[in-house]
């Protein structure tokens, strides 16, 4: 394999959207952090000790280069490729040398934009028994709950017409949110629906965690001098299904707090927890048991486990596929969903660590 030759490139957009600066290979490093399980993507971007780009101070004094709430672009590659590693806004500035830039995407927008829903409630004097009948005993405290909406109608609702939607439309049942930002709406969902989002490509995308990303596959191959080649495979490992204990722990939470839990699976295993809601007035409530069963089944595969050190060729984020190939062990190709990916730019060029999830 020749020399890789780094390749960088940061864009600003001030609020105007008018005013676009460049800064070609102009960094000391940058990190890039994806997971499935946070709603947040982030970046950090470190410049040159000087603090300046042709003459002009980065962050500082009047009419600065950078400021918090602009839009950020980061690109890199090996020559001569540069691909999109991340789109997002400056949430910090560091004040120490070199300059540190803090970076979010677009749930930095989304955690700063509140909204209330619905403008009317309604409030249930009496609960419901474990058959579903309407109880002849008041509640002690009234339930002030929302309208009955769909997940489409919720996120079109907070969202209106500035962003691009992916969901499937599930009956949410009644929800109640009073001044909070849309971002902490949409933890709210992962919390009682299980209703995992995240930013694909400018566009929310939101469903069950298997649902929740649009996969590009790409692929990486032991022993192998190419770019793609996996430098560091000391924390992957292959196991097979019958050698790997795992018990899964489904948990619902209904109205008034009450709560019901099964577990699956093997006592001693490595601990998988599953979260569920269920408002008890128009949801069907969920069957734990056989989710519980369904994903002690996804886990318990032949296959590797663990994370993997690659060069970075590819601009890879938590979601994608990836294809694992061996000369030595062809048998042992396959895809597996990828959990998280840190990535790293310096001196030693690109290099990623990438988590695998399940076969895919």
């Amino acid at each position: 394999m020749g020399l890789l030759r780094l390749n960088s490139k940061i864009v600003i957009t001030k609020d105007n959207e008018v005013d676009v600066y460049t800064l070609n290979n102009y960094i000391n490093g940058i990190e890039h952090n994806t997971s499935v399980e946070d709603l947040t993507d982030t970046a950090k971007v470190i410049f040159p000790y000087s603090g300046k780009f042709k003459g002009r101070n980065l962050f500082s004094g009047e009419n600065p280069l950078f400021e918090i709430g602009d839009n950020i672009k980061i690109y890199s590659g090996y020559y001569p490729n540069l691909y999109l590693r991340f789109n997002g806004w400056i949430s910090a500035i560091s004040a120490k040398t070199p300059i540190e830039v803090s970076c979010q995407d677009h749930m930095f927008q989304l955690k700063n934009s509140n909204i209330t829903y619905p403008q009317k409630r309604i409030t249930y004097y009496y609960g419901r028994t474990k058959t579903g009948k309407i109880s002849k005993k008041p509640l002690k405290k009234p339930r002030v709950i929302g309208e009955a909406i769909t997940l489409r109608e919720l996120l079109e609702y907070c969202l209106g017409d500035e962003w691009d939607l992916e969901c499937p439309d599930v009956n949410l049942g009644h929800v109640l949110f009073t001044n909070v930002s849309i971002a902490k709406v949409l933890d709210i969902l992962k919390e009682k629906y299980g209703l995992y989002s995240r930013f694909r490509d400018d566009k929310l995308v939101v469903g069950f965690q298997q649902d929740a990303t649009q996969s590009n596959t790409y692929q990486y191959e032991f022993n192998k001098a190419v770019p793609w080649g996996i430098i560091d495979d000391s924390d992957l490992e292959w196991q097979l299904a019958k050698n790997v204990p795992i018990k899964v722990v489904a948990k619902l939470m209904g109205m008034n707090n009450t709560f019901e839990e099964v577990t699956v699976g093997d006592t001693d295993g490595a601990q998988r927890t599953l979260h569920f809601y269920w408002d008890g007035v128009t949801l069907p409530k969920p069957d734990i048991k056989k989710l519980a069963e369904e994903e002690l089944t996804s886990r318990r595969y032949d296959g590797y486990r663990g994370s993997f050190e690659t060069f970075g060729y590819y601009p890879i984020v938590a979601g994608d596929i990836v294809n694992l190939k061996s000369k030595k062990f062809p048998e042992r190709d396959g895809n597996y969903s990828v959990t998280s990916v840190h990535e790293k730019l310096g001196m030693e060029g690109i290099r990623q660590v990438i988590e695998i999830g399940n076969k895919a």
